[in-house]
């Protein structure tokens, strides 16, 4: 007993699609049917380094339609359509019909067909067909069409699918889907889906989920296995994907990103610094907030991931102060710095989380007080900017003068950190066959 599977082979269609699931009759495929119910749903994902594995695994079942009319007894082929990312990369999968699971195998395009087509008629097949569609506009899109055989009704069937995909970047942190949606077929159910989540590198490493279902929070628990586990009810996996956050540790090895806009390109090195704290001098950090109403990040990851930054960067032995908007006049926290102790930075966020959110960016008025307040102090510091002045940086040479300006005011020897908090730091760049992840740089 054998089952077929084909990863890579690439068709080009003009045609819509319309359904996500239906079944045609091997004997009379005349007959078609789209009426399913899912009977299980586990979606697991692994995390390790900046890529993710899934192995997704539903057992569906034919039932009758809505006017009690139900499918003849002949064999049938299921046919399935999902759209994966552009960078996920199927590995395996497995088909159940019977009792007994069948491993797929991958072959060559017009052998795996010939194969399927020969044997879907008595013995458990599955093929699986990378497709790239035309959209109205022109461009193309992926698909993938995935069939297996022979189905009859009422009995159920399952198949296993792992892909390999790439994870989205925050600041400190990962950000990955599971693609719920994707294989939910709603039914107002208690049908709830398991979602299973462990970071290979850090097992330890809890999931936050970044969205609610019906009211509720997604809550991940550790089972006895060692994953994280959460419950998500079928009705409510319909819509938004669940989207989960995990800490992101610092690279153990040199990380290259890349930034280019307006024809200028921006170079940085991220690398673990060669002292402890305890070995380097002592910092003073002024955390310059500047992120108006209108951020492309959700404000409340966005602002967890602020957080973080300050608690692993720096040291009970360094300082810290805020400088910010307020009432269109920049405003210090403190006269002076405090020090950086984690007791102090979550006391020093919480005030800043209930802060008046300006509705427009003022970097320029921001830089200008910075470089009083360190001039007056008459001390070395680093200035941490936090913004979202996306009108100040088009084009990238606008930004560069009012950072140039501000740099040749200091009397004192300041190192300036600017987080682009505008744009999604999933966004990455492909140059020469390799991606550089991370923030966009001003």
């Amino acid at each position: 007993m054998k089952a077929f599977f084909i990863l890579l082979a690439f068709a080009l269609t003009g045609s819509c699609l319309a359904v996500q699931m239906y079944a045609v009759g091997l004997d009379n495929p005349g007959e078609q049917w789209s009426w399913f119910d899912m009977n299980s749903a586990e979606f697991k994902l692994e995390s390790s380094f900046g890529f993710s594995t899934h192995t997704v695994t539903v057992e569906y079942k034919m039932i009758p339609d809505s006017w009690g009319r139900y499918p003849s007894g002949q064999p049938f082929q299921i046919v399935f359509l999902i759209n994966p990312s552009d960078q996920a990369i199927f590995t395996g999968a497995a088909v159940r019909i019977d009792r007994e699971w069948v491993i797929a195998e991958a072959e060559d395009v017009f052998a795996a067909e010939e194969h399927y087509d020969e044997n879907v008629q008595d013995q458990p097949s599955f093929l699986m067909r990378d497709k790239v569609r035309r959209e109205w506009d022109g461009s193309e899109r992926r698909y993938v069409e995935i069939r297996l055989g022979p189905v009859y009704y009422p009995k159920s069937f399952a198949f296993s699918l792992t892909y390999i995909d790439q994870n989205q970047l925050d600041i400190n942190a990962f950000l990955a889907v599971f693609p719920v949606s994707q294989f939910n077929l709603y039914r107002d159910t208690s049908l709830r889906m398991n979602l299973l989540f462990r970071d290979a590198d850090y097992p330890e490493n809890r999931p936050v989920s970044l969205r609610s279902y019906s009211g509720n929070d997604l809550v991940f628990t550790k089972n006895s296995s060692g994953w994280w586990e959460a419950k998500l009810p079928s009705r409510d996996g319909w819509g938004d994907d669940p989207l989960i956050r995990w800490p992101r540790p610092f690279p153990l090895t040199p990380e290259l990103r890349l930034f280019e806009s307006d024809g200028h390109s921006f170079f940085h090195l991220l690398m673990l610094p060669p002292l402890k704290p305890a070995d380097r001098p002592t910092k003073k950090v002024l955390l310059l907030y500047d992120l108006g109403v209108k951020i492309a990040h959700d404000r409340g990851t966005l602002f967890s991931a602020l957080q973080s930054t300050a608690e692993l960067g720096l040291a009970d032995s360094d300082s810290i102060n805020v400088l910010l908007m307020d009432n269109l006049e920049p405003v210090l926290f403190y006269p002076d710095f405090v020090t950086a102790t984690d007791a102090n930075i979550q006391s020093l966020f919480r005030r800043l989380k209930d802060a008046v959110i300006p509705e427009i960016s003022g970097l320029p008025q921001l830089l200008r007080s910075a470089k009083d307040y360190f001039n007056k102090k008459n001390t070395a510091g680093e200035l941490w900017v936090f913004t979202d002045a996306a009108e100040h940086c088009k084009a990238v040479s606008g930004a560069n003068d009012i950072l140039d300006l501000s740099w040749a005011k200091l009397e004192v020897p300041v190192e300036f950190n600017i987080f682009d908090c505008s744009t999604y730091s999933s966004d990455y760049l492909t140059l020469n066959g390799r991606t550089y992840n991370g923030n966009e740089y001003l």
